[in-house]
């Protein structure tokens, strides 16, 4: 068998070629990643108390970054089908 007649590595290369969305994903995953480091760094420097409503704040504006990048990605899988 040879490696284009596989059609399992065909799909597998088919949805790692890039979409239009790819930069955008990009920079998504990358401001996600941010906000990430930022909610750990308020989880540890400020008190809980007093930090709670920031750090849920950041930890809810990463969650839905990720949120949209997911969607963009999944949106894409499935119109190539």
């Amino acid at each position: 068998m040879n490696k284009t007649d596989n059609p399992i590595l065909n799909n597998f290369r088919k949805s790692k070629e890039r979409d239009k969305y790819f930069k955008i994903r990009n920079i998504l995953n990358l401001i996600f990643i941010i906000m990430v480091i930022v909610t750990i760094t308020l989880y540890f420097v400020y008190p809980l108390p007093d930090g709670l409503p920031a750090f849920f704040s950041s930890c809810l504006i990463a969650i839905m970054v990720k949120a949209v990048e997911v969607y963009l990605r999944i949106s894409i899988t499935h119109k190539r089908k």
